[in-house]
C-alpha cells in the first residue's frame, strides 16, 4: 500500500504533530507499506544539516516530498502539492491537521482522482481551541469546506475517545476509528545515561521535576508554576524545569518566576535535543503536563518510556495512565496539583511503582509498531468496504 501523509511542515518546533507524522510513516514503512511524507520546506530543512528527526527509526526510509516555502499562487491553487501528490500516486492520503491549505487542496486532489482520504485533526477542534478565533474558525469550517472535506473522508482517524466524540458531534465525519500515537522504543536505548547536571548544571545535583511542552497557555504551565511556588517552601531543595519553545508566555512565565523570589529553582532551557530529553526524564521527581487541552501526548508517552511518574489533568485525555497506576490524574487547579507534586516527590518507593508501570502500559500498548499496523489494516478495511 502506498500511504502519502500530508502535513504543512515537519519542523519539530511544532509539537507533537511533526513527530506523530513522522512517526506514524516510518512505523507504516517498516511495516511493509510505502509512506511517503508531502510538506513544505521550514527551517529545519537546510541543505547542509540532516533533518532533527534523522534519528528516528526507519524515518530515512521515508520518501520525503518536501515543496518550496509556498507563496501566495500556492496558497490559492496548491499547483506544486497537485504535482507532488499526482508523481506519488497514492493509494491513500493522511491528512495531518486542520485549516492549512495545503491539506485542502490534497483533500481536493483526492477527490478529483478518486483517491481515498484519511483525516487526523490533532486536537486542532478541541473545545479548548475552538473558544479561541470562534468567529474565523466558524468560516473556515462552515463556509470555506472544511467541514466537507471531513465529512468524505474515508474515516476520521481520532487519537482518543474524546476526540472521536467531539468530531462526531461536529458532524463532520462518516466513519471514525481511534488509534492513539505511539513512541519506538529505541528512542531511549539510543541516548545512553548522563546525569542531570551535565545537561541543566544549575540544578547543581537538586531533585526536580519536569515539564516538557511548549510555553503556551494551552499547556497550563502557569498553573503547574503556581503549584510549585505554594510548595517551595515543604521541599525547599526541589527544583522546576520548564523545558520547551516559547510560543508566547516565557515573558510573563518569567516574571512569576521572578516575582515569587526562586529564579535559583526555576529553569527554561528551551526546547531540548533527544540526547538532553531522555536523562532528564529518567531522573525526575515527577513529571508534570497539567494541560488544558492535547490530542495525544508524546511527551507524556516518553514520560512513561523512561519510567518517570507522571501528574496529569483531565485536559490531558489519558485517564489510563492514571487507571493503571502510573499518574495522578488531578484537576486543572493548583493547589490540587501542589498537594499531588508534594506527595510524589516525596515517596521514592511510591515513585519507583508508578514509573514501572507506566513503562510496561507503554511497551505493551503503544509501540509505533503495533499503530501502524493497526492503521494499515483500517486503511486496507476502509478501502475494501467503500
Amino acid at each position: 500500500m502506498r500511504v502519502l501523509h500530508v502535513i504543512h511542515s515537519l519542523d519539530p518546533r511544532n509539537g507533537g504533530l511533526p513527530r506523530a507524522a513522522a512517526g506514524l510513516a516510518a512505523a507504516q514503512t517498516a511495516a511493509g507499506a510505502a509512506a511517503g511524507i508531502l510538506h513544505y520546506a521550514g527551517e529545519s530543512d537546510g541543505r547542509d544539516q540532516p533533518h532533527p528527526f534523522a534519528e528516528m527509526q526507519g524515518f530515512g526510509a521515508v520518501t520525503r516530498l518536501t515543496l518550496p516555502p509556498p507563496r501566495a499562487l500556492e496558497h490559492l491553487g496548491g499547483q506544486a502539492a497537485k504535482r507532488a501528490l499526482a508523481a506519488f500516486a497514492p493509494d491513500i492520503v493522511h491528512l495531518h491537521g486542520v485549516w492549512e491549505p495545503l491539506l485542502r487542496h490534497a483533500g481536493r486532489w483526492a477527490r478529483d482522482t478518486g483517491t481515498p482520504y484519511v483525516m487526523t485533526t490533532h486536537s486542532m477542534l478541541d473545545p479548548w481551541h475552538q473558544r479561541h478565533h470562534r468567529a474565523a474558525k466558524w468560516i473556515l469550517f462552515n463556509l470555506l469546506g472544511w467541514r466537507g472535506l471531513m465529512t468524505h473522508a474515508l474515516f476520521q482517524h481520532a487519537l482518543t475517545p474524546f476526540e472521536r466524540d467531539y468530531i462526531s458531534a461536529l458532524s463532520a465525519g462518516r466513519r471514525f476509528e481511534v488509534v492513539p500515537n505511539g513512541i519506538f522504543p529505541s528512542e531511549m536505548d539510543a541516548h545512553p545515561p548522563r546525569p542531570p547536571d551535565d545537561i541543566l548544571p544549575a540544578l547543581r545535583g537538586r531533585p526536580y521535576a519536569v515539564s516538557m511542552a511548549r510555553l503556551h497557555p494551552q499547556k497550563g504551565l502557569d498553573v503547574l508554576l503556581d503549584a510549585f511556588t505554594r510548595i517551595a517552601a515543604r521541599l525547599p531543595d526541589l527544583c522546576l524545569v520548564l523545558a520547551g519553545p516559547d510560543y508566547g508566555q516565557g515573558p510573563l512565565l518569567r516574571a512569576a518566576v521572578k516575582q515569587a523570589g526562586l529564579d535559583d529553582r526555576v529553569f527554561f532551557p528551551g526546547q531540548l535535543q533527544p540526547s538532553a530529553v531522555w536523562p532528564l526524564l529518567a531522573g525526575t521527581r515527577a513529571f508534570c503536563l497539567p494541560s488544558r487541552a492535547e490530542g495525544f501526548s508524546l511527551a507524556l508517552l516518553e514520560a512513561a518510556l523512561a519510567g518517570a511518574p507522571m501528574i496529569i489533568t483531565p485536559g490531558c485525555h489519558f485517564d489510563e495512565l492514571a487507571a493503571a497506576g502510573a499518574a495522578r490524574l488531578v484537576p486543572l487547579e493548583a493547589s490540587q496539583i501542589a498537594e499531588a507534586l508534594l506527595a510524589v516527590a516525596s515517596d521514592h518507593s511510591a515513585r519507583d511503582t508508578m514509573g514501572a508501570t507506566g513503562r510496561r502500559r507503554v511497551l505493551e500498548h503503544y509501540t509505533w509498531d503495533a499503530v501502524a499496523r493497526r492503521s494499515l489494516a483500517l486503511c486496507a478495511a476502509a478501502r475494501k468496504g467503500a
